[in-house]
Parts: C-alpha cells; structure tokens; sequence
C-alpha cells in the first residue's frame, strides 16, 4: 500500500479471462452480422426489382414500344430494352436497344417463369402479345446451394405482388 491506495496489477489469469469473454462476444456479433447483411441483400433484392419493373412499364408505355426486361442467362443482372416494329419472332426475343442493367447483390439471384415483356400500352405480355403473369422467384445461394426465399406474380396489369 502506497499512501493508502492499493496498488493491484492484472494478474495472467484475469487477462486471458478478458480476452476470452471479447473473442466469444466478437464471434457472436460476427456471425449476427454476416446473417444481417444476407437479410439486407434479400430484401433489397425484391425492393430494387419490384421498382425496376415499375419503371421499365412506365418506360414502355412513354416509348410506345415493346419494353423488354431480360433476366441473364447466370441470373444475377438483368436488363430492359425497347423492340420496335416490326417485332422479331424468331427466339431469342430481344431488344433493339438496352436501355439500362442492373446486377444483383452477391448472393442473390432472380429467375422467371416468362420472359417479362411490357407492350405499348404497359401490360405484361408474351412474344406474340399474349397477356401471361409470370412468376419471379427470389433465391439465394450464400452456401453454394440455391434457396428460393420469396416469390412474386407480376399481373397483366404490372401489379408487382409477393406471394
């Protein structure tokens, strides 16, 4: 004791005690975030795509053309581009011009049942103007193994809705 205060050091013990307690804390919040960031990544995912739909109709109708949005082949970007007359028929059905891509979110891929075309008049259709609602599955491979978390019918009418 030196002028009545006690002097204590850490002893090894309580400082391997210490370092324990932050590496286990550390580890869990690692691991909460990592889980947090692939939620984040999944919701974005349909939020941005939902809006890209929604623009891609409204550009469709503004153009007065065939607005076409194209999912990539790998399913981790997508497109959209007008087609004007006269249309080609013969597959693959593609646009004149590319307008605007997005990519997705590490992770995250996209597929649909349809190829998703926008005519003049912003209804969803096929390749020869047939009205369809195709299905957009929403899937995540952050273990190397596809799961499908969300799925959505996009309506004639552009209605964008999560099953």
């Amino acid at each position: 004791m030196k002028n009545g205060i006690c002097e204590r050091g850490v002893t090894l013990f309580e400082l391997m005690v210490a370092i324990g307690l932050i590496s286990i804390l550390s580890g869990i919040g690692a691991a909460n975030f990592s889980s947090l960031t692939l939620s984040y990544r999944k919701t974005d995912s349909i939020l941005q795509t939902k809006e890209d739909l929604r623009i891609a109709q409204q550009q469709s109708v503004a153009e007065g053309g065939r607005g076409i949005f194209t999912i990539s082949a790998d399913n981790k970007s997508y497109n959209f581009g007008y087609d004007y007359l006269p249309y080609d028929l013969t597959p693959p059905i593609e646009p004149d011009n590319i307008v605007w891509q997005r990519g997705l979110p590490n992770s995250i891929k996209v597929s649909s049942t349809h190829l998703v075309i926008f005519n003049s008049q912003g209804r969803v259709v096929d390749e020869l103007g047939i009205l369809i609602s195709p299905t957009i599955s929403f899937i995540e491979d952050f273990t190397g193994v596809d799961n499908t978390y969300a799925t959505a019918t996009l309506a004639t009418t552009g209605v964008f809705g999560l099953n």
